[in-house]
């Protein structure tokens, strides 16, 4: 039991240190554009949340990028992010 609360507990500070460096990043591409920084703020944790998988004991986490972006730029009601 102490090896899978050890190892979720990881995987959650991950999860965290990710989001934050990825919001880091998309803060700096709005950087001059106030109304992208309001909405990254009011949305990226939602679409953070629904974009990134913890993954498993077999694979890696992983955040699709494709989809944060189109998540936020569907929630601000503009395309602030390009989706590849």
């Amino acid at each position: 039991m102490i090896g899978f609360s050890t190892a979720f507990g990881f995987q959650c500070y991950n999860k965290s240190a990710i989001a934050k460096e990825v919001k880091q990043q998309m803060l700096s591409l709005c950087s001059t554009d106030s109304g992208c920084q309001n909405s990254l703020n009011a949305h990226f944790k939602e679409c953070f949340d629904s974009s990134f998988r913890m993954g498993s004991r077999h694979r890696s986490s992983s955040l699709d990028s494709n989809k944060l972006a189109s998540c936020i730029n569907s929630n601000a009601g503009a395309e602030y992010f390009a989706a590849y």
